[in-house]
C-alpha cells in the first residue's frame, strides 16, 4: 500500500507495500518526531499475539474474539520484517547521500542544492519504515493523519529513496 498522510499544519506521510513506509512532513524538530514513533512502537510491541490463535476454548468467555481482535490492533508484532520499525530524517539522508557519492566535504546546503529541493523542506521530512503486523503504531499514524493513498498524483517516493539510501534522485 503507498499513499501520502497530510497533517494540517503539521506532517505528510507516505506508505508503501511489503512494508508500510511512511514519510512525515512536520514542523516539529525531527528527533522528536523520530522519537515519539520509536517509543510508541516499543511500549506497543508483543510478539506473544499471534498466540492469540490457539486460546484454549475454556478461556474463550475471558478472551472473546472481539477482545482478541481489540488485542492485535492495538499491539504490534511482525509479518516477514520482524516486527522492526526504522525512522530516518534528513540527517540520515544527508550522511548517506556523502557517503553513496563519496562526497565528504559536502555541506547541507550544498546537498539541498543538488537534490533540487529547499533545505528547510529536507529538514522537516521524516520517513518510517515500518513493518506492516505492527498494527498499533500503523494505527496512530492512520488515527492522527489523513492519508491519501497510493493513487494519488501526491506520491513521490523521493523521500524515502533519499533518506534511506542515499542516492541522488
Amino acid at each position: 500500500m503507498k499513499g501520502i498522510i497530510r497533517i494540517s499544519n503539521t506532517s505528510d506521510v507516505i506508505t508503501n507495500s511489503s512494508s508500510e513506509v511512511f514519510v512525515v512532513k512536520t514542523n516539529r524538530p525531527n528527533i522528536d518526531l523520530k522519537e515519539l514513533i520509536s517509543k510508541h512502537h516499543k511500549e506497543h510491541s508483543w510478539h506473544g499475539v499471534r498466540d492469540l490463535d490457539d486460546v484454549p476454548s475454556g478461556l474463550k468467555h475471558i478472551l472473546t474474539d472481539e477482545l482478541i481482535e481489540l488485542i492485535r490492533e492495538e499491539s504490534n508484532s511482525g509479518s516477514g520484517m520482524g516486527g522492526e520499525c526504522s525512522v530516518y530524517d534528513w540527517r540520515d539522508g544527508f550522511e548517506r547521500y556523502k557517503k553513496y557519492n563519496h562526497l565528504t566535504k559536502l555541506t547541507v546546503e550544498e546537498w539541498a542544492e543538488k537534490l533540487n529541493k529547499p533545505l528547510e523542506e529536507l529538514q522537516s521530512i521524516v520517513v518510517v519504515d515500518i513493518d506492516w503486523e505492527c498494527r498499533a503504531t500503523i494505527n496512530m499514524l492512520e488515527r492522527d493523519f489523513n492519508i491519501i493513498n497510493e493513487n494519488d498524483d501526491a506520491y513521490d517516493d523521493f523521500y524515502y529513496t533519499q533518506f534511506v539510501y542515499g542516492y541522488q534522485y
